[in-house]
């Protein structure tokens, strides 16, 4: 039977904190979404499996809140304990399908990923049907609604690490290969969803601006 995936607003003042230091200490997007951005307009939530242990809801830097589960799907991500290998859902499919609504939704809407820790240089950067850009040496992917879920999901996992991950949801032209600083200012500028990964690689918290009056 499957597991439903569930949508929860999370508690600001509780959230607001590792969501901020998580997006800070990687390339000028994150900076320049710090600087730009006050964040207290907007509102945080996250996609949890039904059966989740809530316990450990805001303890967002540790793991073990999703299900261990036996299936074989790609979307589960190994965890050693011991001499044991459990297997535990992640909710990176079901945020890359809500990704993909958004960008499909909203025609002029996409996706913007921060890449720190692969470099200009490195020889296997592209990814199929996903755009490479460069600010000086940081490697940005971009998407779009043409996209499919899989190439989403590819996207988010390849630049998701257990100290920083940022994903971004915007309005306007997508840059071109190399990011220029206005880019990054319009980008911030007509931000509607920003990402960044949490407990131990098995979900996202999600942070959703306001809109605009």
């Amino acid at each position: 039977m499957a597991i439903k995936i569930l949508k929860k607003e999370l508690n600001f003042s509780r959230t607001e904190a590792y969501f901020l230091d998580h997006i800070n200490g990687g390339g000028v997007l994150g900076k320049t979404l710090l600087e730009s951005l006050n964040f207290k307009e907007g509102r945080f939530f996250i996609f949890l499996p039904e059966n989740a242990v809530m316990e450990r809801l805001y303890a967002f830097s540790e793991g073990a809140i999703n299900p261990i589960s036996f299936d074989e799907k790609p979307s589960y991500i190994r965890e050693v304990k011991g001499s044991t290998i459990e297997m535990r859902l992640t909710t990176t499919y079901e945020v890359s399908e809500f990704i993909k609504e958004c960008m499909t939704r909203d025609g002029d809407c996409f996706a913007i990923c921060e890449d720190v820790m692969q470099s200009r240089q490195d020889p296997r950067l592209a990814m199929p049907k996903v755009t490479t850009h460069f600010y000086e040496n940081v490697v940005y992917y971009t998407l779009s609604k043409e996209n499919s879920v899989e190439e989403i999901c590819k996207t988010l996992r390849r630049t998701d690490y257990s100290w920083y991950s940022l994903m971004v949801l915007t309005f306007g032209r997508k840059p071109l290969e190399e990011v220029t600083l206005k880019d990054f200012e319009s980008i911030c500028e007509n931000v509607s969803y920003i990402l960044t990964g949490a407990h131990d690689g098995e979900n996202y918290i999600v942070w959703e601006r306001n809109s605009k009056k």
